[in-house]
C-alpha cells in the first residue's frame, strides 16, 4: 500500500469571500485551542478563542498581509498574519474599531481594563526594550499571528510561510519579528536562525494565570533592523 505526501499551495489572502473567513477564523481557533497565552488573554473562556483569532484576522485583513496554505482539496490548513512596514495590529482607529473592540467587548470586565491600561503597554514596552526602538515593529515584517489545523501540523506549513515572507522582507532590506509563547516555539524559530533579543512573562488579573514571551528577529543580510 503506497502513501501519499499531501501538497499544499500557499497564497495571499486576498478579497475573500465570507466562507473563506469563516474557514480561516476556525482554523485559527482548532491551533489555538488550549494554548496558555491566548487562553489567558480571553479569560479562560474557550468560546473565545474564536473571536480572539478573529480579531487578529480582520485587523490583517483591513491593514496588514494574510497568507494561507491550502491543500489539494482547496481546504485552508494554516493561516498567517503579518504587517509590513509602516503598519502594526491596532495601531489605526479603523483597526481598534473593527479589530479590537469588538474582542474586548466580549471579556470580563477586568480583563478588558487589564488589556487596555496595562497588557498592550506592556506588550510595547517589552519590544521597545528587546529591539532598542519603539518602532521596531513598523520597520519590520512583524508576524502577528500564525496557526497551523492540527489535521496539517508537523508538515513544515508554518516554517514555509515564514521562509517566503522572510525572503521578501530581505530583498525589501527589512527584518522579520515575531513573538512565540512556548520554549518549544522559541527553540523552533531559534534554529530557523531568529535570535532571541528579550523575554517577559505577562500576568493576568482574577488568577487567570500568566504566560512568558519571547521577543525575536531575523535580521537582512545587510544588518537592518
Amino acid at each position: 500500500m503506497s502513501s501519499t505526501t499531501p501538497t499544499y499551495t500557499i497564497r495571499l489572502f486576498t478579497n475573500p469571500s465570507g466562507t473563506e473567513v469563516a474557514a480561516a477564523e476556525q482554523v485559527l481557533a482548532d491551533a489555538f485551542k488550549g494554548d496558555n497565552f491566548t487562553e489567558m488573554t480571553v479569560g479562560r473562556d474557550p468560546a473565545l478563542v474564536l473571536p480572539f483569532g478573529r480579531s487578529v484576522l480582520t485587523a490583517g485583513l483591513l491593514e496588514g498581509t494574510v497568507y494561507v496554505a491550502e491543500d489539494s482539496t482547496g481546504t485552508i490548513a494554516a493561516v498567517a498574519v503579518w504587517f509590513g512596514p509602516g503598519t502594526e495590529y491596532c495601531h489605526t482607529e479603523l483597526q481598534q474599531e473593527k479589530a479590537l473592540k469588538p474582542l474586548l467587548s466580549q471579556l470580563i470586565p477586568e480583563l478588558q481594563v487589564w488589556w487596555s491600561d496595562q497588557f498592550l503597554g506592556e506588550y510595547n514596552q517589552m519590544i521597545s526594550d528587546a529591539l532598542g526602538s519603539e518602532d521596531a515593529l513598523l520597520n519590520s515584517w512583524h508576524l502577528q499571528l500564525i496557526g497551523v489545523n492540527p489535521e496539517h501540523q508537523r508538515r513544515g506549513l508554518a516554517g514555509k510561510i515564514i521562509k517566503l515572507v522572510r525572503e521578501k522582507a530581505h530583498a525589501e532590506g527589512y527584518a522579520v519579528t515575531l513573538e512565540p509563547t512556548t520554549e518549544i516555539k522559541r527553540q523552533v524559530y531559534e534554529r530557523m536562525g531568529f535570535a532571541t533579543k528579550g523575554h517577559h512573562v505577562f500576568r493576568a488579573p482574577k488568577d487567570l494565570g500568566e504566560s512568558p514571551m519571547w521577543s525575536m528577529i531575523y535580521s537582512p543580510p545587510s544588518g537592518r533592523t
